[in-house]
């Protein structure tokens, strides 16, 4: 029997019928709620992604802008029509062969950084967004955070980034 069939309960016989029933009355009795299939939550699902990505290309626009007007070289490319917010792709050189790259798109977020052309660390989903968070704090910030920008960028060691 398809899942479909399962969660719908069309096309069931009485016997299937009630065994489906004995089964969300058991999940509800151990769970303590009743447990209810919707076929919209996977769309709205998607849809919340989709609001994310368009939020966070939105920010990396802003973000370049913000780094350029303070001498520092930053990009930030969009895909598609840049209306939709389908995607970005932000490039920013820390220091002299020292960037991050950040990919966000439909399938999926990552963040890249590299030096001498190495790739040191790489992060996706929601530590990626954290370390954007965090660069992005000092880049726009360096005194408040108390010297150099590569200095501050390096002062906090995690995986090969704490590399010399």
């Amino acid at each position: 029997m398809d899942a479909g069939r399962w969660l719908s309960g069309r096309g069931l016989s009485d016997r299937q019928l009630s065994g489906r029933l004995a089964h969300r009355q058991i999940l509800k009795k151990t769970l303590g709620f009743e447990v209810v299939w919707v076929s919209a939550v996977f769309p709205r699902l998607a849809e919340q992604y989709r609001s994310v990505v368009h939020d966070l290309v939105m920010s990396l626009q802003a973000l370049a802008k913000s780094l350029q007007n303070r001498g520092i070289a930053a990009t930030c490319y969009i895909c598609g029509d840049g209306r939709d917010g389908h995607g970005a792709s932000f490039v920013a050189n820390l220091d002299a062969n020292h960037m991050v790259r950040f990919l966000v798109s439909d399938f999926g977020i990552s963040w890249v950084e590299s030096r001498d052309g190495h790739e040191l660390v790489k992060l996706e989903g929601a530590e990626a967004i954290q370390e954007l968070q965090r660069v992005a704090q000092v880049l726009q910030n360096p005194e408040a955070a108390g010297g150099s920008r590569a200095a501050n960028l390096t002062s906090k060691p995690r995986g090969a980034f704490s590399r010399p």
